[in-house]
């Protein structure tokens, strides 16, 4: 199963096509969008997958990012399950 498979079956897992915007939620959308990005999937496919628009894909990149460079604490945590399974 390649890692887009992975991706898909968590975001229908964790329910991340939702409208929720509790942190943990939004900071697994947040790398799970970078991990699609990587794999050079474009801002609307992502998007599409998440049910959200272009612009918000965007703006989780970037949060991804910022969290990342900051070593923020939750962040990592919130994610550490997705990282253990080796999507990247």
């Amino acid at each position: 199963m390649n890692n887009i498979e992975k991706i898909k079956e968590l975001i229908q897992r964790d329910r991340l096509y939702t409208k929720n915007r509790t942190h943990e939620l939004v900071y697994r959308r947040a790398f799970l969008m970078h991990e699609l990005r990587s794999t050079g999937m474009t801002l609307k496919e992502i998007g599409q997958m998440f049910k959200r628009d272009h612009a918000t894909v965007l703006h989780s990149l970037r949060t991804h990012e910022w969290m990342t460079s900051t070593n923020d604490k939750l962040y990592l945590e919130c994610i550490c399950e997705y990282q253990f399974l080796s999507l990247s």
